[in-house]
């Protein structure tokens, strides 16, 4: 859009190099999610977010190419159509995926509050048997002296 709205070469040549940043810093962050993806779910949720993605792209370039031509009204059209609907479908994909990913954050939470209440029982359990084994051979070694 910003390449639409600011004609002058020099705002024209800012905005084709900050979209080319950020697709490299968004290609560098994907790396990174993709390590983490944990799930069927999350997985199938993360290719469709790829596939709005990689159509996003291919019609943003082509807002790039027509607004480098001048082809402003032409551009429009692309930015109205179908830029809008993957753009849409990315964010509905982004949105599916926080879901996601805020809920298993939060079993992951319960499991390891079970995990830690469990572990300090048997601690505790563990710390009596020993006082209770330290009783019972200190009371053998005292009657075996006597």
């Amino acid at each position: 859009l910003r390449l639409m709205l600011n004609r002058d070469e020099q705002s024209l040549r800012a905005n084709e190099a900050r979209a080319v940043q950020l697709k490299a810093d968004l290609l560098a962050s994907q790396e990174r999610f993709e390590r983490l993806i944990s799930t069927p779910e999350e997985r199938a949720v993360y290719q469709r977010f790829q596939t709005a993605e990689r159509l996003y792209l291919q019609e943003q370039g082509k807002v790039m190419q027509l607004s480098q031509q001048d082809l402003l009204d032409e551009a429009l059209v692309v930015v109205n159509g179908e830029l809008g609907q993957y753009a849409d479908s990315m964010a509905a994909a982004l949105a599916e995926l926080t879901d996601l990913n805020r809920s298993g954050a939060t079993r992951a939470a319960t499991h390891a509050g079970e995990v830690f209440y469990s572990a300090r029982t048997w601690v505790l359990v563990t710390m009596l048997l020993a006082g209770l084994a330290t009783v019972v051979l200190a009371l053998l070694l005292t009657r075996s002296i006597v």
